[in-house]
């Protein structure tokens, strides 16, 4: 927050002060800037100059390197000079004698750094105009004058007042802060601000913020209360919403390149590199920790969890923080693959195999993954009578190909993903018991999104760049409004669902700013979080003791009950209520 883009009123609404920044908002015609802070030139800041003295100008040539003797001469009556400050790679533009000029208006247009600077002379009436960055200025010229302009790129940084001197504040690498009070003491806000935006602060209550339109931009308007001598001021800080947006992505690009910079720590033989997960609790920076550790040797990952919680972008992130990090990276979605073709694809064939192979055969898929990374999305979906020879790759890391003969090696780092409960699986026989425990070396389980809720933030800033850059469309900001609606949503489909409600935002919203309207959500309210009754808690704990007492002791209920301290025939009616009838040994 800086003090040009605020304004502070009293309880009656009276200015007492306005920033430089928001002169653009007013609809009475300022001479120059209200207010500035007291700061100090720096390198990169343009400077405006004009004079009819030539004492000064010897003085600001100097000042500004510029060769005096080519810009002045005897018959020079004024100088205008624009200049970079302090960056002697820019030349500076020099105008001389530019009220004697019989053309009209002369204007001076010139861009340092992608800022926009405009000078016009109005020669009849003596007034020079000055246009920086949208903020419009008029100077009146008579007699001996000496006039300068310090502008950085958020608009004007200091305006001289009468009698400056100016030479001084870029001799002394400072400037005292200014109010032209004069302009504005006594007068309410909505006398002098634009009706919209004066109505807009007339709504405001304190601590709120409020987002106006006006043309294509935006303002972003907030109200706070000032205490000073137990007298109470009302403190508004406007801020636009196209430079609120610039900077928000530009944050976020900083951000995350600290994170994707590899931190390239050596441990022994092990380099463990940058690696992050969505989020910042303590259960996940230790799984974060474990990944780094994993991530540099050759051992299976099994990522579970549920369906869209980012499995497959973690094995990525796996693969890429690997020493086969430029070896491929292979993606089976196995639920996608037919049965009858899951043997050919994942371990190739020779030719005549079967009724219409490819004459020469085709490599497998583990041979396209030889020396990098093979991720088996959906493992459960392998049919039992091929999960034997994966297996056998596993253990031996050998196979052969749909009707080979030769043996051939596998070199493969293997990382599986199932969004199913693997021990069911097993219990059920639709998954081999050898086979689970040889990929269970490592597992990690992805919590669902609503556990998570708080990273939310996180997930949005990594995600909506790329949607924004997949749709042709200009980087949007997310508000504070339609981000807690989303905090309050239970998102069965996880981050998958989260990118699609985004997607749509994305397109429904207008002046790249999403808000809360734009956040649609499925209007059954089935999938809100609704928090467990005491009863239904109780009940929880109570049906989990039980059942695993009942575990405990083989079935038998006497044993059960004296074990949980409860009544024989308490217990037979909670397992009956609870249906956990469990048959003894």
């Amino acid at each position: 927050m800086t003090s040009k883009n605020i304004l502070i009123t009293d309880q009656q609404g009276k200015i007492l002060y306005m920033g430089s920044d928001l002169n653009e908002h007013t609809d009475v015609t300022m001479d120059y800037p209200v207010a500035y802070p007291a700061g100090k030139p720096e390198k990169s800041d343009i400077v405006i100059w004009l004079s009819n003295e030539k004492k000064k100008m010897v003085r600001i040539c100097q000042l500004l390197g510029i060769d005096f003797c080519k810009v002045v001469s005897k018959e020079t009556e004024d100088l205008l000079i624009v200049a970079n400050l302090y960056n002697e790679d820019i030349k500076p533009i020099t105008k001389k004698n530019f009220f004697q000029e019989k053309s009209g208006r002369p204007i001076i247009n010139t861009i340092f750094e992608r800022r926009e600077i405009s000078v016009s002379c109005d020669i009849n009436r003596s007034i020079i105009s000055l246009t920086i960055n949208g903020q419009h200025f008029k100077v009146s010229i008579s007699g001996g004058y000496e006039k300068m302009v310090l502008a950085s790129e958020s608009g004007i940084k200091y305006f001289a007042p009468s009698g400056a001197d100016c030479c001084a504040v870029l001799e002394n690498c400072s400037f005292d802060g200014y109010a032209n009070m004069e302009k504005i003491n006594g007068r309410a806000f909505n006398e002098i601000l634009r009706k919209d935006v004066a109505d807009a602060l007339c709504e405001l209550s304190y601590g709120e913020k409020k987002i106006i339109y006006s043309g294509h931009s935006s303002l972003l308007i907030k109200k706070e209360c000032l205490m000073l001598n137990q007298v109470k001021y009302n403190v508004y800080t406007l801020d636009d919403a196209e430079s609120t947006r610039r900077r928000l992505i530009d944050v976020n690009k900083v951000y995350k390149s600290l994170y994707e910079k590899d931190i390239a720590l050596d441990s022994g033989h092990m380099k463990i590199n940058g690696f992050r997960l969505w989020g910042s609790a303590g259960e996940l920076r230790h799984l974060e920790e474990m990944l780094q550790k994993v991530s540099s040797t050759k051992t299976t990952v099994l990522l579970t969890g549920e369906s869209g919680t980012g499995k497959t972008f973690l094995a990525r992130e796996i693969h890429n923080n690997s020493k086969r990090s430029e070896k491929p990276f292979v993606h089976v979605n196995c639920a996608a693959i037919p049965y009858q073709l899951m043997e050919s694809e994942l371990f190739g064939y020779e030719e005549g195999a079967f009724t219409g192979a490819k004459k020469g055969g085709k490599a497998g898929l583990f041979e396209l993954a030889y020396g990098g990374t093979l991720f088996l999305d959906e493992i459960t979906e392998i049919p039992l009578s091929l999960q034997g020879k994966l297996l056998e790759v596993l253990q031996n890391k050998t196979f052969f190909r749909v009707g080979g003969t030769k043996k051939l090696n596998s070199d493969v780092r293997l990382i599986a993903a199932t969004n199913k409960n693997l021990k069911e699986e097993v219990k059920e026989r639709h998954f081999r018991e050898d086979l689970y425990y040889r990929i269970n070396v490592f597992p990690i389980e992805l919590p669902p999104l609503r556990d998570r809720i708080e990273s939310i933030n996180s997930i949005i800033a990594d995600i909506y760049p790329e949607i924004c850059e997949r749709l042709e469309i200009e980087p949007v900001v997310v508000s504070y409004a339609a981000l807690e609606k989303l905090k309050r949503y239970y998102w069965p489909g996880n981050i998958r669902e989260l990118e699609n409600v985004l997607e749509k935002a994305v397109i429904l919203c207008n002046r790249n700013i999403i808000l809360e309207e734009d956040i649609v959500l499925p209007e059954h309210d089935e999938f809100i979080v609704k928090p467990k009754t005491l009863k239904e808690l109780r009940e929880s704990c109570e049906k989990e003791a039980i059942s695993n007492a009942l575990r405990m002791f083989h079935g038998d209920k006497i044993k059960a009950a004296q074990y949980l301290e409860i009544g024989r025939t308490g217990i037979f009616e909670k397992v009956k209520k609870y249906g956990l009838d469990v048959k003894e040994d």
